[in-house]
């Protein structure tokens, strides 16, 4: 009758560059997992050059070091064009575009161009804006606007697009979109 003995693999405790290395490897996972990325910037005063509370930019937001803004018309003098890219260390995380439309545009006409945008995610009861978790548009009340042609003629629709493939959410994207149209039509292409 044989025994058979079992080795065991060695253990850490017997080998002191094992349990260093497992330590570490250890403390690494963890600090990794409860790490958070930070935003060292200030969240913007204004949006695309309109002032608006923070708050409504903020959960679009990515962690980094820098946010800057790009306004764009694309060679549009009329005024009745404008783009504008928000941007955190480069990265583009928000999409703005003001746009004014000939009177006999409507909803479905301009929500169904822009990306993730469709009147059969959330349509307000009046018409007046749709939105999903990624964008959302809305007509902006233009009391006084700045030409005759505006004036007579036009619709200013504005259209925010989130290039974060996981948005914070669709009640964060309405907060923005109605916020920001009402802080459009107080502004000075409104008044």
């Amino acid at each position: 009758m044989s025994t058979a003995r079992t080795s065991k693999p060695p253990s850490t405790a017997s080998n002191p560059w094992k349990r260093v290395a497992t330590l570490v490897i250890t403390g690494l996972l963890l600090t990794s997992c409860w790490t958070q990325e930070t935003r060292t910037y200030s969240i913007p005063k204004t949006l695309c050059g309109t002032e608006v509370p923070g708050a409504l930019i903020d959960p679009f937001l990515a962690p980094g070091k820098t946010v800057s803004q790009e306004l764009d018309d694309f060679g549009d003098r009329s005024g009745n064009y404008s783009f504008c890219r928000i941007r955190v260390d480069g990265k583009r995380v928000l999409s703005v575009i003001n746009e004014w439309y000939p009177r006999d545009y409507n909803m479905a006409r301009v929500a169904s161009a822009p990306l993730g945008v469709r009147l059969s995610d959330h349509l307000s009861g009046d018409g007046s804006y749709t939105y999903a978790e990624r964008g959302g548009v809305i007509r902006v009340q233009c009391h006084h606007p700045d030409t005759t042609w505006k004036r007579e003629n036009g619709k200013l629709f504005v259209t925010v697009y989130s290039a974060d493939p996981a948005p914070p959410s669709e009640s964060a994207m309405k907060n923005l979109v109605t916020g920001y149209a009402k802080a459009v039509s107080a502004s000075g292409e409104c008044n």
